[in-house]
Parts: structure tokens; sequence; C-alpha cells
């Protein structure tokens, strides 16, 4: 797709996934500082978000680790190995994707993605994509 995305690193496809769409590399963790620092850039979208972090908004890189981090007690997929994009529709002005981590069956992680920023976030709590029964 055209405009850079998916990122490399991050195998979030967002142009009418298939159901079941997994290229096979993880969505972000910490597997090491530098590869959690290079999915931090994946995720606001700015790979060289160390020159400027100031910029990086209210979503820290610190805060990143505390979501993303296999030894997090707020990270309930420990580290992430595998990951399958189950839907992915329009909401407003942003994609929201419904993402089954670690093999599960149920309890979908709900990330946006921002055409315009190219960012990722997680959607508010209220916002969730129906996968049927």
């Amino acid at each position: 797709m055209a405009g850079g995305w998916p990122p490399g690193g991050l195998a979030l496809a967002v142009e009418q996934p298939p159901a079941g769409k997994n290229d096979g590399e993880p969505l972000p963790d910490s597997g090491g500082k530098e590869r959690s620092a290079a999915a931090y850039g994946i995720w606001i979208h700015d790979k060289n978000w160390q020159q400027h972090p100031a910029r990086s908004g209210a979503y820290t890189f610190d805060r990143f680790q505390g979501d993303w981090s296999s030894q997090s007690p707020d990270n309930e997929y420990g580290a992430i190995q595998s990951h399958q994009i189950v839907a992915a529709r329009m909401y407003g002005n942003v994609l929201l994707m419904a993402v089954l981590v670690n093999g599960r069956k149920s309890k979908a992680l709900d990330i946006d993605w921002d055409p315009k920023t190219h960012q990722l976030n997680f959607s508010p709590p209220d916002v969730e994509l129906y996968l049927g029964p």
C-alpha cells in the first residue's frame, strides 16, 4: 500500500485485510530495549522519535513499555508471538481493527490507525468491533 503502510516490523495490514491476516511479524513487544524503541517508533509513526522525544505526545515511550513489555503487570498478553486481524472497519476518521493476540479466540484487542498521521492508538473503551457470537 502506498504511504508506507504497513510499516516494517508491525504487520497490521489496513487496506481491507482478509480475516486471519498475519504475515508472521509480531505486534510491538519489548523483545529488548532496542526492539521496543523501534516498535514505539512504528506506533507513533516516527522512527526518529529518540531525536525529539518531546514530540511523542501524551503516549510516552515509558507508557508504551508499560503497556507492551512482557514483564509489565499491565500487559495481559505476555510476550507477543503472533496476532490475527479478525476485523477492520472505518470508524469516523480512523480505521478500527480487532486483533487477536497469541492465539486467543476471543477478547480482541481494539486498535485504531489514523490514516492522516499514520499513528496507532488504543480504541476508546466503549468502541469495539462486533465479532459475532
